[in-house]
């Protein structure tokens, strides 16, 4: 058994399981480590040729909220749901 709460840093199988997801939906969302966070983004770093995704970040993906805007009918006025 895994235990998540010790490390900060995840492999792909346990990022996934970790925020409930498959493997690719973290891989999609990846990007290279930097130092300061990338909204809405979750940066790995590569451990021997395994990369390791940032717990921080996969906690930080989960709450962000999708943006977008109202549905709009043809005449501009919001559409019914």
């Amino acid at each position: 058994m895994f235990d998540f709460f010790i490390t900060m840093w995840l492999g792909g199988r346990d990022a996934g399981a970790y925020v409930g997801r498959s493997r690719d939906w973290v891989e999609t969302w990846a990007t290279p480590w930097v130092h300061q966070p990338v909204p809405g983004r979750i940066r790995y770093k590569y451990e021997g040729e395994d990369r390791r995704y940032y717990r921080p970040d996969l906690d930080a993906r989960l709450t962000l909220k999708p943006a977008g805007s109202p549905r709009r009918n043809s005449a501009g006025r919001l559409a019914a749901k």
